[in-house]
């Protein structure tokens, strides 16, 4: 079940756990590695614990300096979209009215691979 917005923004008592995580996000992207362990580790977790990886998104989301980032981190959300989408749908959307980061992850996500009617509610944000 999602959590509210707010929750989502600020990672809690697992601070460390994100640290870890953008930074390892933050080293692949500035070696170019474009680690697929990484991408295993976050489509992993879309599959486990989407509130884990949704607060993750949101966090890198704030990071994404580059064309390369903002894909890399869209290409992880639409990973979430994929096993959680119509009951996360909600609070993605309330994420992306006040968070534009969010906003401009969601309006690169291309959803081939989401249900007919999800795919319609993510093009809504395409820029």
């Amino acid at each position: 079940m999602p959590l509210t917005p707010e929750d989502y923004i600020s990672p809690g008592s697992d601070g460390e756990w994100y640290a870890a995580a953008i930074e390892q996000w933050r080293l692949d992207q500035r070696t170019g590695v474009n680690d697929g362990n990484i991408r295993f580790r976050h489509w992993r977790l879309a599959e486990s614990d989407p509130d884990r990886l949704l607060t993750l998104i949101a966090a890198l989301a704030e990071r994404a300096e580059t064309p390369e980032e903002t894909l890399s981190v869209s290409e992880t959300l639409e990973a979430l979209l994929q096993h959680h989408g119509e009951t996360y749908w909600k609070v993605l959307n309330e994420l992306c009215r006040r968070n534009h980061p969010m906003r401009r992850m969601m309006s690169q996500v291309w959803g081939a691979n989401l249900p007919k009617s999800l795919k319609r509610k993510v093009e809504m944000w395409r820029e």
